[in-house]
């Protein structure tokens, strides 16, 4: 019996042992799966975080064209990236009012590679081209764009002195009495070709996002040095003006009004507009004449002009300086 005892209780050791060594396996192989998995997990969630910042990363969005017309903006977005973008949020900040003031928009405008878009903005409400704006384009991916409209400061800063007008250089030219029918350069020329009388030409562009009227006291003033004071004026004059017949320029019946780019491309400014200048005083009839320069001159285009605002009338001036203007012997 004894024996037997000791046999069941080994068979019984045994079995237990082996079970135990099962469990232990079952559970390991559990163990194992599930830190496998957890590590599967990982890689995932590592690749998904990876996949969105790259997908982030390889978002270019960029304003190319800040546009104005009638108080609303109007703005050209490009994708330059690989991928498509979704603009979901447009802030815009006005850095030049009185307090500074910013404020979002809600939008949903989808952009695939190489597109862009045109005409957003209008749901910005008013805005005048003559403030400074940022604003910044957020993507559903949580990437910000930003830009800043430089149309008036750009205006400000490459406009020869403080204005709206800016001029074509190349068309800087005379007509005289010896050339009366074709107009010759006028950045240097012979005094032996001038003939008698002088009437100079300039074109110039409006920036503006107004009409702008000039006056007739617009005029190129003409300053030999600070030593001699010698100053020689030549007034605006009407734009059918000839040396054989000069006509003084009229607002009243003939105005000549300077427009803005009617796309509201103000960078580019508007049509170009010829200016004639003679040596004649607008209050004599074009009766009397300033004599010809003869001499090294710096000059100044001194323009005069007015523009609305509903009923009220402004007036306003600028002062364009030139190179020296080098008149050979």
């Amino acid at each position: 019996m004894a024996k037997l005892a000791r046999r069941k209780s080994k068979g019984i050791g045994a079995l237990v042992s082996a079970t135990m060594f099962i469990t232990i396996m079952l559970l390991s192989f559990g163990l194992i799966v599930w830190n496998g998995q957890i590590y599967n997990d990982f890689l995932n969630n590592v690749n998904s975080k990876e996949n969105a910042f790259s997908s982030q990363a390889s978002e270019i969005l960029s304003i190319t064209g800040f546009k104005f017309n009638k108080n609303k903006m109007n703005l050209t977005i490009v994708n330059s990236g690989p991928d498509y973008v979704r603009i979901v949020r447009i802030w815009i900040l006005n850095l030049t009012a009185s307090p500074a003031w910013h404020q979002s928009f809600p939008v949903n405008i989808y952009l695939n590679p190489s597109k862009s878009v045109t005409g957003v903005g209008q749901i910005f409400g008013t805005i005048y081209s003559s403030m400074l704006y940022t604003v910044k384009l957020v993507t559903e991916r949580g990437s910000i764009f930003s830009a800043t409209n430089f149309i008036e400061t750009a205006v400000l800063g490459m406009a020869q002195g403080v204005g709206w007008i800016t001029i074509d250089w190349y068309s800087y030219k005379f007509t005289s009495t010896t050339y009366p029918n074709t107009a010759q350069p006028a950045w240097n020329f012979s005094k032996s070709r001038i003939g008698g009388l002088i009437q100079l030409q300039l074109d110039v562009v409006n920036h503006w996002d107004k009409d702008l009227t000039l006056l007739q006291y617009t005029y190129l003033r003409m300053d030999k040095s600070a030593t001699s004071g010698t100053t020689k004026t030549y007034y605006l004059m009407d734009p059918y003006s000839t040396i054989a017949q000069p006509t003084c320029y009229d607002q009243v019946h003939n105005p000549i009004v300077l427009h803005p780019n009617s796309n509201g491309d103000f960078p580019t400014g508007g049509p170009k507009v010829t200016l004639l200048f003679l040596g004649a005083s607008p209050t004599s009839g074009c009766k009397s004449q300033s004599s010809v320069v003869t001499d090294q001159f710096s000059v100044f285009l001194v323009i005069y002009y007015q523009y609305n605002v509903g009923s009220t009338t402004y007036t306003l001036a600028q002062t364009i300086p030139f190179e020296a203007t080098n008149i050979s012997p």
